[in-house]
């Protein structure tokens, strides 16, 4: 049946006059999504001292962070923003953060960093390279001075804020946004002033403005610039609080710098770890250095000085949390010095008292696999069916 053509006249007409009142809405509704930043990623970076938290975002945007010690808690607010797909609530395995968990309603999305201690100094700022708020964590054992933090920080000029508690009051702050006086409770303007005096003549003494140009090269990952900075540091500051600290932070540059050349030569990394660990020998970073210049001496072939120094972190250390990668490069070495019995007894040894260890599970395959390029098919074949039966998820179909 042919339809009239007056009829489809009717019919086109009765079309475009709902499609004029459709289009506005549609693109109010393609405007109103434009309008908003996307939250991305929320996520855990590097940092040699603190939890460094980078939370990415599609564009720049003004964002409010309010403080809560007490209850251990830090709340970030981005208004005029969109949670994206890849952002979830999670739990972290972490000294300073227990969790983070996100919200969105009515345009702003809520993420409530959930603390391990009450005391705890938290910087924040935004990248000024690209649309990304950075925030710091570093729980402190110390008591702090207490402090109430909120407002917005613009986008536009790197905004830094730190949280203290005291023991003896909180600070508080008048409510009105410009030119708010903040007064410590059971301290007088004097003793305040004073505070601040000591403060900042014990900063300029140990040379804090010095030793934060170096950290912040190194957190950029400019590792030359990085080591320079804080050798002037060390050489300028010899007495300084920080020295240890640099010296621990310049050796790290130093092997950073080395690993990604061409051809490394650890010799000037391997110094810098050397007089690091002679000159702070009780830095919280000994542990981490000692396992670094083991490893150096493992790369560049002396094995002899490796082994030493692995088992000397095994045995004087028995709590460190390096233990389980010096066992694996021990037994690891057994295998380079074809020693495939005693690195298949080694592995086997490290399996029975961490049996997820990835390492030594690979290690165990990897023996059976030198067996059997070596011809020694009786010896593979043992531990081929001891692993299958062990993990039978490996199972291969190639030897």
């Amino acid at each position: 049946m042919s339809i009239k053509p007056k009829f489809k006249q009717i019919l086109t007409l009765a079309l475009l006059f709902i499609l004029s009142f459709m289009a506005p809405n549609l693109w109010a509704q393609e405007d109103l999504y434009k309008s908003d930043a996307l939250l991305k990623t929320v996520k855990i970076g590097p940092h040699p001292i603190y939890t460094r938290i980078l939370i990415d975002l599609t564009e720049p945007i003004t964002y409010q962070v309010k403080a809560n010690f007490a209850e251990k808690r830090i709340i970030l607010t981005l208004p005029e923003t969109q949670r994206g797909p890849r952002v979830h609530s999670k739990a972290f395995n972490d000294k300073n953060l227990e969790q983070i968990t996100v919200s969105s309603r009515e345009g702003k999305v809520k993420i409530n960093f959930v603390l391990k201690r009450s005391n705890t100094r938290f910087f924040h700022s935004m990248n000024p390279e690209k649309p990304q708020i950075i925030i710091d964590l570093k729980g402190e054992s110390r008591p702090i001075l207490k402090a109430k933090i909120g407002g917005l920080y613009p986008a536009t000029r790197e905004t830094k804020s730190r949280s203290r508690q005291s023991r003896k009051g909180d600070i508080k702050k008048d409510d009105s946004r410009s030119g708010g006086k903040v007064r410590l409770v059971g301290f007088t303007p004097e003793k305040v002033r004073n505070i601040v005096t000591r403060d900042d003549q014990e900063k300029e003494k140990n040379g804090w403005e010095d030793y934060q140009k170096g950290l912040k090269e190194f957190q950029s990952r400019n590792y030359p610039n990085a080591s320079k900075a804080l050798k002037e540091f060390a050489e300028k500051y010899p007495q300084s609080k920080y020295l240890g600290q640099a010296l621990y932070l310049r050796a790290e540059a130093e092997y950073r710098k080395t690993f990604n050349e061409l051809n490394p030569n650890y010799d000037r990394a391997l110094a810098a770890y050397q007089s690091a660990m002679r000159k702070n020998p009780k830095s919280k970073f000994y542990d981490h250095a000692l396992l670094k210049v083991a490893k150096i001496y493992d790369d560049i072939g002396y094995r002899l000085e490796a082994r030493t120094l692995y088992k000397q972190g095994v045995n004087k250390r028995k709590k460190s949390l390096y233990n389980e990668t010096r066992k694996n490069s021990l037994a690891a070495m057994l295998m380079k010095e074809e020693r495939f019995k005693d690195a298949f007894d080694a592995f086997q040894l490290i399996l029975k008292s961490s049996p997820k260890n990835l390492d030594a599970k690979a290690g165990i395959f990897a023996i059976a696999n030198r067996f059997y390029e070596k011809n020694e098919y009786d010896q593979a074949l043992e531990i081929y069916e001891a692993s299958t039966k062990r993990w039978p998820s490996e199972l291969n179909e190639k030897p």
